[in-house]
């Protein structure tokens, strides 16, 4: 998901405060973000970091504002 204009921390924010959601997993902030949506709604958010060998891993967040 993208919105032009919009840094994907900004986007989830908005996401989190209004819409339901399983995971949410942010990458940079001008690439589009993954949400998930599921029956259990778990509101969980990761930060999808890049290690030196091009991998990427999530990261939990505590909150959606720590991207």
């Amino acid at each position: 998901m993208r919105v032009p204009g919009l840094p994907a921390g900004e986007l989830a924010t908005f996401i989190a405060k209004h819409l339901p959601f399983d995971r949410l997993y942010l990458y940079e902030p001008d690439r589009p973000l993954h949400v998930s949506a599921g029956p259990e709604n778990r509101r969980a958010a990761y930060q999808m970091v890049l290690l030196p060998s091009g991998r990427r891993v999530p990261r939990r967040l505590a909150a959606i504002g720590d991207a």
